[in-house]
């Protein structure tokens, strides 16, 4: 029974994902009801090793503490103290994963639930084409499955199918080949969704992501050493590939990903965000601007009518939330995370330190 729970915990995260076709209440309380009693449990059982693993990297914590100090300032309290509260929960069960279970593992893991969605999503996309095919007011369609957006669809795809691939480098020497072909079936169904959703700036972010590719061939070289490489990708990315990115942006922006100049309305949306968060530069509180009415209102005045229920950028509605100083916290910890993913990527020349670098 022990293992069977180990074998399935992971997947507590699927019926996250269905509030598109179910009641959200009901959503609500089975997942999240679920990841409290497991988070409890968790914490009476092996409080004292989650604990150490948790408070190890203290940017982490700063940048949670100050998430929930937002609390004192937010304008909606409730939504800030709802979202604190669920990202304690979730974080409690990051640590349990990364006491019970190895890098390696983990990959697995993550392949095989995103799979899962992905999975879900085309039999919806089937069966239920109402519910996983949004229509737009100008009669385009864009896929999203079992998720809120195309964006989230395609952005899981391209993980899964990372994933997916790392898996099986690090483990397909175990399987027969049928199994590797139920593999690259699946791997299949997730580049279908990832390029015919729509969302093409996911799409070119995922081909991006194998640009680091090269530098690890680099570090096979006699007398590269993992100093050298990463200064050669530095210089890639920031000599070569910025000014290119900036010349082509016009192309990229309106050719490429099919969006008119101001990205439907989002650099206006961004340039008002902006005017917000210098007049509240400590943020409005966790997750609580789009839930204040007032300042909806005040976005789709700012933007030509436009009405969004989000920032289209994760870090613009971090900025938004938690404002400049946790913005900078947070900025510390991608460096941080970066610098030990080439560390180990470079050094050790592991696959599954080479998956950590590529996401």
């Amino acid at each position: 029974m022990g293992k069977l729970f180990h074998n399935l915990l992971p997947y507590w995260i699927v019926p996250y994902y269905l509030w598109t076709t179910l009641p959200p209440r009901a959503v609500a309380i089975l997942w999240l009801g679920t990841l409290y009693l497991l988070a409890y449990a968790f914490l009476l059982t092996k409080g004292k090793r989650i604990s150490a693993v948790l408070l190890a990297d203290r940017w982490i914590v700063g940048l949670i503490l100050i998430s929930g100090l937002t609390f004192f300032w937010s304008v909606d309290p409730a939504t800030t103290f709802a979202s604190f509260r669920s990202l304690i929960v979730q974080y409690i069960l990051v640590g349990y994963l990364v006491i019970t279970y190895s890098l390696k593992q983990i990959i697995g893991i993550i392949a095989r639930v995103l799979c899962c969605t992905g999975l879900l999503s085309l039999v919806y996309l089937v069966v239920f084409p109402q519910l996983a095919i949004r229509t737009s007011e100008q009669g385009g369609t864009a896929w999203q499955g079992i998720f809120p957006h195309q964006s989230v669809l395609a952005g899981t795809m391209a993980l899964a199918i990372i994933s997916l691939v790392y898996m099986l480098v690090l483990q397909g020497k175990r399987w027969g080949t049928f199994f590797k072909l139920v593999i690259f079936s699946v791997a299949g169904v997730c580049l279908y969704l990832l390029i015919f959703c729509g969302a093409k700036t996911s799409l070119m972010g995922f081909f991006a992501s194998f640009a680091i590719l090269p530098f690890f061939f680099l570090n096979r070289l006699k007398g590269m050493k993992t100093r050298s490489v990463v200064f050669l990708a530095l210089v890639y990315l920031f000599l070569v590939g910025m000014p290119v990115l900036f010349s082509l942006k016009d192309f990229i922006i309106v050719e490429l990903l099919g969006k008119s100049p101001t990205l439907s309305g989002r650099s206006m949306l961004w340039n008002f965000l902006f005017t917000q968060i210098v007049e509240r530069p400590f943020g409005h509180g966790l997750d609580a601007f789009w839930h204040n009415q007032a300042l909806v209102r005040d976005s789709v005045r700012g933007t030509g009518g436009y009405l969004y229920g989000n920032s289209h950028s994760n870090y613009m509605d971090l900025l938004v939330g938690i404002g400049f100083p946790g913005v900078i916290i947070l900025a510390a910890c991608v460096i941080t995370v970066i610098r030990r993913s080439v560390t180990l990527a470079f050094t050790y020349r592991r696959v599954e330190f080479r998956w950590a670098l590529q996401i």
